[in-house]
């Protein structure tokens, strides 16, 4: 049983929806039908039944679905074993940094020390911050550069490197576009774009509840996989709670607007595994701290 198709499975058992699933997995439709085809061949048994308007688990699909997990959590946990086994000194390092993570100093300050002989190569990939966790946890990432909540991370050590109050992305043509601070309660009746929650669950929730809290009436419109926030800004889909880091780069067309209120605080931190740090990771984390921005350089949480 090929472990990449019961992950499939599972997510599409969860959600009773491939359109759901494969935005859950970053991947469209057809290969998602592919992988749970595969699965379906290789036991030789239906686990789903499908019509046009929905999706059921058949008896043995239910049985994977209820014992699948199991298996799929020690195959994952032997897999992050035999990596740690396996890491030899001098392997390049591996950091994951999402959108966000991309926007602070710790890219740069990575590049800086690269420049200097005697350390290990580093390797950086992106993705969104759920998924980069996921990694982590595994074994396939060494350190995560990504946006953070609070309690959101047990077992692993935090490092803010940037803390930003939220602000507000608008169209430029907006009515709210000239004003110099905002209130959230300013923007009753107002189109939110976001990112699906499944990319990170706690800075949507965090969102959520502020908003909620503020007691206004509000939209959402959901990003598709192959677009961007900032970008349905500007094409005047809606409005965007964002961190000034994130929109430097902003679109000529649209305004960021800040926050008067401190109801939502952008953080994005670095993220290991402190008890399988090694010790290349811990000397590249020294050197970041010594050579990071004055402003950058809370203890570590």
């Amino acid at each position: 049983m090929d472990l990449r198709e019961l992950r499939a499975f599972l997510v599409v058992a969860s959600e009773l929806s491939f359109r759901r699933a494969a935005e859950r997995l970053h991947m469209s439709q057809p290969p998602l039908s592919r992988l749970i085809a595969g699965l379906e061949r290789d036991l030789r048994v239906r686990l789903l039944d499908r019509s046009t308007r929905s999706v059921s688990l058949t008896p043995a699909g239910a049985l994977l679905f209820r014992e699948g997990p199991a298996v799929l959590e020690r195959a994952e946990a032997l897999e992050s074993r035999v990596r740690e086994r396996g890491r030899r000194s001098g392997q390049p390092l591996r950091i994951g940094l999402s959108t966000a993570g991309f926007a602070t100093w710790v890219p740069e300050g990575i590049a800086r020390l690269e420049t200097k002989a005697g350390g290990p190569g580093v390797e950086l990939t992106s993705n969104v911050p759920d998924r980069l966790l996921r990694d982590l946890q595994l074994g396939r990432l060494d350190a995560v550069c990504a946006e953070t909540a609070d309690g959101e991370t047990p077992g692993l050590e935090r490092w803010v490197v940037a803390e930003d109050a939220v602000g507000v992305l608008l169209p430029a043509t907006h009515r709210l576009a000239r004003r110099r601070t905002l209130r959230l309660r300013d923007l009753e009746g107002e189109i939110f774009v976001v990112h699906p929650r499944h990319e990170h669950a706690h800075l949507y929730e965090s969102q959520q509840r502020a908003l909620r809290a503020a007691g206004i009436r509000y939209r959402i419109l959901t990003k598709r996989p192959d677009e961007s926030c900032p970008i349905l800004v500007a094409r005047g889909k809606g409005i965007l709670l964002a961190a000034p880091s994130f929109v430097r780069t902003r679109a000529s067309n649209t305004r960021f607007v800040p926050l008067r209120e401190p109801a939502l605080t952008h953080r994005v931190a670095l993220l290991w595994r402190g008890e399988r740090a090694s010790p290349e990771l811990t000397a590249l984390l020294d050197a970041l701290r010594r050579g990071a921005p004055r402003r950058a350089v809370p203890r570590p949480r």
